[in-house]
């Protein structure tokens, strides 16, 4: 029998307080490696619950109530291989109890990890803002911001969009997604990423008795910003509502309308890069080292050549994400390049470029206090140091304590999810992943898929 993941000490991890009363006890073993785990609490067994399989191991689990607050007991796990047992201690696992080596529950000495019980049980419902309903068509896109002066215009007729070349244009019918599809002004038939449809705040209010209907209790937004995109991860203001979206006002009355149907707002932000027509990025862009914000980016070489060679790579002038020229990567840790800054959890190991944190720490204030945000799902947040998130945590749970922070961690997020970080991750492990196996790659059968998506069953 191999086992994995032996604790030396109790943790959230495998000790989780999920209120006063109610503690979680969990511990994982290799997939299919054991029959049964038992906790053993004051050498009482009850059998723990396999909750989650990834293929490399099982997880189990298993709440316990407590008779009261203050109550303390004596506990360790049991593994059942075949006939053989195996005891789970401070440390080891052996096959003889070792009385000296049993974990000893003390609430007073675990910090309890808990979350917001609005998040609780749940029900999420996603929105991409300009693709959900159109509510006011006053806003749609005009293309009259500085950023789209060179990619509106069409190219003439019988001709295609040269390569690297864009164009942003409003579809007008609703229901014309052909170009979602493939766009036929490209030569390389790929599918339209510069269209607009209309949709905003607006749009999204005045079907709230649609959401609610539904049941919804949770709404998470793809990002609001101002952006040149209609994605908005390529932020031009992170403190601006994107106007095609609606206005401040129109914002602040849609939160309140949806706060009083008992629906939250999750709002998505991505700090790891900026968009290219971000301020501090365009100030940085054009003045070089004289530009107070030059530090705010990791620039390898300036000038940006103009015009641009036909091989022109932004990566080699400028540290973006993965490649992409449009969304150039803020500079956390001015001791380190990206990504080395990335793993670091110790601050003090860390040269820290508070004009960004301040900066960033201003815009959570920003979201959660004066427009009414419930919490952020953070993209790409492994793109970031460690300890910035815990430096964002702080300063959204003090501004608002049942804030709700999910991290957009696609593997094992044991180290994400605790009292420094997040609240949650993305499903991705336990839903995205099946599906793209049997929908997308169609290497898994039909009863592999039921089973990955029902782990406990």
């Amino acid at each position: 029998m191999l086992t994995y993941g032996i604790p030396t000490s109790q943790s959230i991890e495998t000790v989780n307080p999920i209120s006063k009363t109610e503690i979680q006890f969990k511990t994982k073993a290799h997939s299919n490696d054991v029959q049964a785990v038992y906790l053993s609490k004051n050498g009482k067994r009850i059998k723990m619950d396999k909750i989650a399989t990834d293929g490399k191991f099982d997880y189990f689990s298993k709440i316990i109530k407590l008779k009261n607050p203050n109550e303390t007991f004596d506990y360790y796990f049991i593994c059942k291989d075949k006939n053989n047992e195996y005891y789970l201690l401070i440390g080891i696992i052996t096959q003889k109890l070792d009385k000296s080596k049993i974990f000893h529950f003390d609430i007073k000495k675990i910090k309890p990890f808990l979350t917001p019980d609005w998040a609780k049980n749940g029900i999420i419902y996603q929105i991409f803002t300009d693709r959900f309903y159109n509510g006011d068509k006053s806003n749609d896109q005009d293309f009259h911001e500085w950023y789209y002066e060179n990619c509106k215009t069409p190219p003439p007729p019988g001709q295609k969009l040269k390569p690297n070349q864009a164009y942003y244009h409003l579809v007008k019918d609703w229901y014309d997604i052909k170009g979602l599809k493939h766009n036929p002004l490209r030569a390389d038939g790929k599918p339209d990423w510069w269209s607009f449809y209309g949709g905003d705040i607006a749009g999204v209010k005045q079907k709230l008795d649609y959401l609610t209907d539904l049941g919804i209790t949770i709404i998470y937004f793809n990002p609001l910003f101002e952006a040149k995109s209609n994605h908005k991860y390529d932020a031009a203001d992170y403190m601006k509502l994107d106007p095609h979206f609606g206005t401040e006002r129109e914002f602040k009355d849609f939160v309140k309308e949806a706060h009083k149907r008992g629906i939250h707002i999750i709002l998505d932000v991505a700090f790891n890069h900026t968009g290219d027509t971000f301020w501090a990025f365009v100030d940085s862009k054009k003045k070089g080292p004289e530009s107070k914000y030059y530090h705010w980016y990791e620039w390898k070489k300036w000038p940006i050549p103009d015009p641009l060679p036909p091989d022109f790579k932004p990566s080699d002038y400028y540290e973006c994400w993965w490649g992409f020229g449009e969304m150039p990567d803020l500079d956390y840790d001015l001791s380190r390049p990206n990504p080395a800054e990335n793993g670091i959890k110790d601050i003090k190991q860390a040269k820290v470029n508070w004009d960004v944190v301040n900066y960033l720490k201003k815009v959570a204030e920003y979201w959660i206090k004066d427009m009414g945000l419930d919490g952020f799902r953070l993209d790409v947040p492994n793109e970031v140091p460690f300890w910035f998130w815990k430096i964002f945590r702080e300063k959204v749970k003090s501004l608002k304590p049942d804030v709700y922070l999910v991290g957009e961690i696609w593997s094992n997020a044991s180290e994400w999810v605790n009292n420094d970080y997040f609240d949650a991750v993305m499903n991705y492990a336990y839903f995205k992943d099946p599906v793209m196996r049997f929908f997308n790659q169609r290497n898994c059968s039909a009863k592999k898929f039921d089973r990955d998506l029902n782990p406990d069953c």
